[in-house]
């Protein structure tokens, strides 16, 4: 079985630079908002998420629906 330790070793991904920025934030008094990198990971791939699947969709031939980028978001079109 796998332990919380070992899997933030493993996977958590913080640049040395963000790590040095986060322990200097955490000594500010407005250190409430602050992400875990953990948080901030995970968010970022959920960011990414919808372009890659808007690219697969344009990749595969088979799928004649895709996503365009509006205003708000992200919405179904067709492919013509």
């Amino acid at each position: 079985m796998f332990s919380i330790e070992y899997l933030l070793s493993v996977s958590l991904r913080e640049p040395e630079v963000l790590a040095r920025l986060r322990i200097e934030s955490l000594q500010q008094s407005m250190a409430v908002m602050l992400l875990a990198p953990e948080q901030g990971q995970f968010m970022a791939l959920l960011v990414q998420l919808p372009g890659a699947l808007n690219q697969y969709l344009h990749a595969d031939h088979r799928v004649q629906m895709s996503l365009l980028p509006v205003v708000d978001g992200l919405t179904p079109a067709r492919n013509i």
